[in-house]
């Protein structure tokens, strides 16, 4: 039987989030009146600064506003993993204050980037307190079902950037070689034979001459037939000692600019390598899908660990995206099978799916780089305030009924655990006893 056609809230909603979201704070609430809800939560990317803004606003509306943040978790080769976290009470607040401020202190370029580590050790202190929702298709669970896709998208990227550059076995690199080679033999030879021929030109004949004039007869015409012999090899040798050095002038030139070519492409191919080392690193990441199962199961462990039993939930939600078809799934297996709660979300960005409000996200996420205009990614015109029966039409079509109608009904569940007072105090400074 479908859910009926109603609205509890949204737990994974972003109005001011890092040039990815522009909702106005009066609308909302307008808007969430209008579809019969309570409230919902906010939850930018990294940051809580619209917080002390929209939950005035939705006190003036008499609607519950939850704080949140879609924290950037380090996950090593998956990247900037996401995980929504929500405030249960004040202390919880608190928490996320602290976690933000680990995160922004830690950020890694543009973005407020916090590692599994610090985030739970901080939660230590406000364990229970704090409800963290698996987020996204790049959530912290989720992601894993798609880390052999990551990966191998990472090694065809590297693939194309390799193919700019020269390989080892490339014909021309070994053509390079070996006409080095070659020309380095010819070198040797023009030099063999410019040493030959430098001996036979610097060759003198005095002490031959005065030798034959001391003899007579037979013996003296075969001297000097001999020696004429010489002094036509020798001047035969001077132009051919020219002739060699020219030669060997031009052969070192060639050495020289083969050997320069072979260099350039031995850079070349010191860059291949390197991205080849970086191929075969990352390859070594690709799971099986039994491997992958098991890394998501523990990695669920380790957060029911950090936030508490039933704090933790496996968070549904499709728009269309092929690759929500390959990893929701799987969260909902791991979810049933170590019993984590599911609940269902939209990843809310803009406030509905009409033409005006798609071109002001398109033009918002436009000036995050300033150089063109970004086109709509698949799956952006559902990104929209959706009530339950349009929640569960879109879940369906991925997980069962069965399965949807639990992720929607605990929306409630977590909605009504979360009770912000947003309690403000004076804090005075504390001033160290002066010493006399």
């Amino acid at each position: 039987m479908n859910i009926e056609k109603k609205f509890t809230a949204s737990l994974h909603t972003h109005v001011r989030s890092l040039f990815d979201a522009d909702i106005n704070a009066k609308a909302l609430c307008e808007r969430i009146k209008e579809l019969g809800g309570g409230g919902c939560a906010i939850t930018d990317h990294g940051v809580l600064s619209s917080i002390e803004d929209y939950r005035r606003v939705f006190a003036d509306n008499d609607l519950k506003l939850i704080p949140g943040c879609e924290l950037y978790v380090d996950g090593g080769i998956l990247g900037r993993l996401h995980l929504v976290v929500l405030a249960r009470n004040d202390h919880g607040y608190h928490g996320l204050c602290k976690i933000v401020t680990a995160a922004n202190k830690e950020s890694r370029g543009d973005y407020p980037v916090i590692t599994q580590e610090r985030l739970f050790e901080i939660m230590k202190d406000y364990r229970g307190d704090v409800f963290a929702l698996s987020a996204c298709m790049q959530g912290v669970i989720s992601a894993i079902f798609l880390l052999n896709r990551t990966v191998e998208k990472k090694i065809a990227k590297l693939r194309e950037k390799q193919n700019g550059y020269i390989s080892p076995e490339s014909d021309k690199y070994v053509g390079a070689k070996t006409m080095v080679e070659e020309l380095t033999a010819k070198v040797a030879t023009i030099t063999e034979k410019r040493d030959i021929a430098k001996v036979w030109a610097d060759k003198k004949y005095t002490n031959q001459e005065k030798a034959i004039e001391k003899l007579d007869g037979e013996e003296r015409q075969k001297a000097e037939a001999e020696l004429a012999k010489n002094k036509e090899i020798s001047q035969k040798a001077v132009t051919a000692l020219a002739e060699k050095k020219e030669q060997l002038k031009v052969a070192k030139k060639e050495v020289s600019e083969a050997t320069k070519a072979l260099k350039d492409m031995e850079a070349q191919i010191d860059k291949w390598n390197n991205i080849q080392s970086e191929i075969d690193t990352i390859s070594k990441e690709l799971r099986s899908d039994e491997e992958i199962t098991a890394l998501a199961e523990d990695t669920a462990k380790a957060y029911i660990e950090a936030f508490g039993k039933g704090r933790f939930l496996a968070e549904v939600q499709y728009h269309g995206i092929e690759e929500e078809k390959i990893c929701y799934p799987g969260v909902v297996r791991v979810a049933k099978k170590i019993g984590i709660p599911l609940v269902a979300t939209n990843d809310v960005h803009i406030l509905n799916k009409t033409p005006e409000e798609r071109l002001k996200r398109q033009i918002l996420r436009s000036l995050r780089f300033g150089t063109a205009f970004e086109e709509e990614n698949p799956g952006d015109e559902e990104l929209y305030l959706k009530d339950n029966f349009e929640l569960e039409t879109a879940l369906t079509q991925i997980i069962s009924q069965e399965d949807a109608v639990k992720a929607i009904s605990n929306i409630d569940v977590v909605f009504n655990a979360c009770d912000v007072k947003f309690e403000t105090g004076k804090h005075y400074p504390k001033f160290r006893e002066r010493k006399e």
